[in-house]
């Protein structure tokens, strides 16, 4: 029975997603530097070329993963309302660090490459998302003004790296005498209060106090 081009073109699709999804979770594991073609293909028992034939080469594959990772990270900013608080701050910033976890392999060989594409970043998104985050906190109580432009900018700056780093001392922690066994949400749990820990110079007493109680519960293992 001859298939129509909608049976074709789905089949297409199906087997491009079940090879963007073979090739992310191999890049987690392995690291993209890792990441090979013929690998990919005998993981999926897919031949390299039925992989080829959607991707010349491999790093099309990552771009698009790349690509994909920016699209759901630029769905966050709407939840950054006007009733933004503190523990809608660390929601935000948890459910950012749970999608960076989900792309990781990725993530972490574009930070190693200065993490651009076209202008944009994980640097450049969490720089947009903080420095709107800290108006409306401060607008509603739980921020106060930095003391100079250089001390917000330290702020801004801290935030960010803890964004953009978390990832990599999880992955490197690996190769040590100590390494890190946090699970994922374990990592992702400490790594959002990290960076919300960021903003804590500047933290209103009502902010503080929300801190602490996310802090507690971070740390006993209730979030």
């Amino acid at each position: 029975m001859t298939k129509t081009k909608k049976e074709v073109s789905e089949k297409s699709l199906g087997t491009r997603n079940i090879i963007l999804a073979g090739a992310l979770e191999m890049i987690n594991r392995d690291g993209a530097h890792n990441f090979r073609i013929d690998n990919l293909a005998n993981a999926l028992n897919l031949s390299p070329g039925n992989i080829t034939y959607h991707f010349s080469k491999k790093d099309d594959i990552c771009a698009l993963l790349w690509s994909r990772m920016l699209e759901k990270l630029d769905m966050f900013d709407k939840f950054t309302t006007d009733l933004l608080d503190i523990k809608q701050t660390f929601i935000i910033i948890r459910a950012v660090n749970a999608l960076l976890w989900e792309y990781r392999g990725v993530v972490m060989a574009r930070i190693c490459n200065d993490d651009c594409d076209n202008g944009t970043s994980v640097t450049d998104k969490g720089n947009d998302f903080f420095k709107k985050a800290h108006a409306i906190l401060r607008k509603n109580g739980y921020m106060k003004e930095a003391d100079n432009e250089l001390m917000e900018r330290a702020v801004l700056d801290s935030e960010c790296m803890m964004l953009r780093s978390w990832l990599n001392f999880q992955e490197v922690s690996k190769d040590t005498q100590h390494p890190i066994h946090d699970d994922k949400e374990e990592a992702v749990n400490k790594a959002s209060l990290m960076v919300l820990y960021a903003m804590y110079p500047l933290f209103t007493d009502k902010a503080k106090s929300d801190f602490d109680e996310i802090s507690d519960k971070v740390t006993r293992g209730e979030i």
